[in-house]
């Protein structure tokens, strides 16, 4: 994904087309503490703590007009 923030404290901007690879994708049993923090245009955005990493982690659902 590319952000652009244009170094003058303006908003950062993407577009769904810079993503040209494949998401990785994560088994919710590696997430066994995840919690809903909100819900975007494209997916909800959760916390967990990721079971092997041993790190707290945030987590996109996608879902939309991104994976079409």
């Amino acid at each position: 994904m590319r952000l652009d923030g244009g170094g003058g404290g303006g908003e950062a901007s993407w577009s769904p087309s810079c993503i040209s690879c494949t998401l990785p994708t994560i088994s919710s049993n590696k997430l066994p503490d995840l919690r809903f923090i909100s819900r975007g245009t494209y997916g909800t955005v959760s916390s967990a703590r990721h079971a092997d990493w041993r790190i707290p982690v945030a987590v996109k659902c996608l879902q939309g007009p991104l994976l079409e």
